[in-house]
């Protein structure tokens, strides 16, 4: 028999580093260096076996989604990992399942995640998550690069926190992260040989990605200020002679190729929370369905929005359906009229 436990990942760093390594591959260095910025300030969620050892766990950090003037409250799940020898057993999706049950319970309106495969997105999909966020990838030549950067550029001193407060954290339809997660993006990006530059209204991570080409994995684009970019980037990297972007869509200079890559995926928890915010916003709007979730109980039901006002009932009637795919896509992106983005920080 397997048991669920939510613990305190400092007490269990060390096991819980183990199962990282061994899943992932990553350096234990950097692993312990996650759980010193993290360990007091998410929900670590693992099972354990017969023995007390544990055999699969996930984290889900607390992100905001930008919605209009208010930000929903939320997760993000990183590192969901279980033991190989274990694995088939559906433990993790019935570890998933429980997560979004308690997040549901608590308040939080929704669950995202970045998954690490493309295949992944099918495994989340049993959820309920849909792809929501996408980027614009781009590849430039330093030529290409220097045709359109600016004579002179100066960076500011500004810390990764405050550029990320001034420019992302400021973006409708955008999950928000706090100043835990600048920091250690910062560290992380440093480790890997990167660096970070605040420029004229926005900022960039960037690392070298291999032999003479570099990755500027998060920057914030606003109006004109690719030009800034491009100078910073060249002359940080003298000897780099391609650079690949991942833009928000919607931001990719004009005249530039790019491909389209999923980035991202989310379902709604609270739905009756999320109706009554985007109901708010649209007092106008008059719909009704019939809800039915199989993950989250509490959420089937059949929901009836006028006048900006949410009602509810058990009885189905002639409504038509809804799935929550459905739904978290609707309200996620305002009806279509918004871009959602998820950056990638801890990527």
């Amino acid at each position: 028999m397997l048991t669920i436990h939510q613990i305190n990942p400092a007490a269990a760093s060390v096991e819980l580093t183990g199962l990282w390594n061994r899943t992932f591959g990553d350096d234990p260095a950097s692993i312990y260096a996650f759980y010193r910025q993290f360990s007091n300030h998410m929900d670590v969620l693992v099972q354990a076996d017969e023995r007390e050892r544990i055999v699969s766990a996930a984290h889900f950090l607390p992100v905001g989604y930008h919605y209009f003037h208010s930000e929903w409250k939320g997760s993000y799940l990183y590192a969901a990992m279980t033991d190989e020898s274990v694995r088939g057993q559906g433990l993790m999706s019935r570890l998933m399942r429980l997560r979004m049950q308690k997040g549901a319970s608590e308040g939080e309106f929704f669950l995202c995640t970045l998954p690490a495969e493309a295949e992944l997105y099918d495994y989340y999909a049993r959820f309920g998550m849909v792809p929501l966020f996408a980027l614009h990838r781009a590849t430039m030549t330093r030529r290409q690069l220097a045709e359109r950067k600016l004579t002179l550029c100066f960076e500011s001193k500004a810390s990764p926190s405050f550029a990320y407060a001034s420019t992302y954290a400021r973006r409708e339809f955008t999950v928000v992260k706090d100043k835990r997660f600048i920091d250690y993006t910062a560290y992380d990006n440093e480790m890997a040989g990167g660096v970070f530059g605040s420029v004229y209204a926005g900022y960039y991570f960037a690392r070298p990605l291999g032999e003479g080409s570099v990755y500027v994995k998060e920057l914030f684009l606003h109006g004109d200020n690719f030009p800034h970019f491009a100078a910073a980037l060249l002359r940080r990297f003298p000897k780099a002679d391609s650079f690949v972007f991942d833009f928000c869509p919607g931001e990719c200079p004009e005249g530039v190729d790019y491909i389209e890559v999923q980035a991202g995926c989310a379902r709604l928890l609270d739905v009756a929370g999320a109706l009554k915010s985007y109901a708010a916003r649209h007092r106008d709007l008059s719909m009704s369905f019939f809800l039915q979730d199989p993950v989250i109980e509490n959420n089937t039901g059949a929901y009836f929005l006028q006048g900006g006002m949410v009602k509810r009932a058990e009885q189905r009637g002639e409504l038509s359906p809804m799935s929550v795919e459905e739904l978290t896509r609707l309200l996620m992106t305002d009806g279509g009229r918004g871009v959602p983005y998820m950056n990638m920080m801890l990527d």
